[in-house]
């Protein structure tokens, strides 16, 4: 198997520090459509929502607990630090064991980060 840095993934690619500050709040969502609300209606009603609606899982799924009832590998990473070494065993499973894989992810993302995204 390959490892994060033999893909040629660097730490400033995967923007761990920017992803994944440390401690990471609890997340329920991607980010994308708050991204999206804010770049087109920066002063809209939603904008000064903390939740756009329909858009916020509650409570989060445990993603890495389904893959792992389907025999895949699943792996819930919090701490940034740990972020290399869960990609690497992650594309393991699936190189090596031939099993599907799911790194569940928490991060944060807020809204100044979401402005700053949108405009760019």
């Amino acid at each position: 198997y390959r490892t994060v840095d033999e893909l040629g993934l660097t730490p400033d690619q995967l923007n761990l520090d920017r992803y994944l500050p440390a401690p990471p709040k609890d997340a329920k969502d991607s980010g994308a459509a708050r991204k999206a609300t804010l770049g087109l209606y920066p002063d809209g009603a939603a904008a000064s929502s903390n939740q756009a609606p329909l858009t916020y899982l509650d409570p989060a799924p445990e993603y890495h607990k389904i893959v792992q009832a389907s025999d895949g590998y699943g792996e819930e990473v919090t701490d940034p630090a740990d972020l290399q070494a869960a990609l690497e065993r992650g594309i393991k499973a699936v190189e090596v064991d031939k099993r599907q894989a799911v790194i569940n992810v928490h991060t944060t993302y807020d809204d100044e980060a979401a402005k700053a995204d949108a405009v760019r």
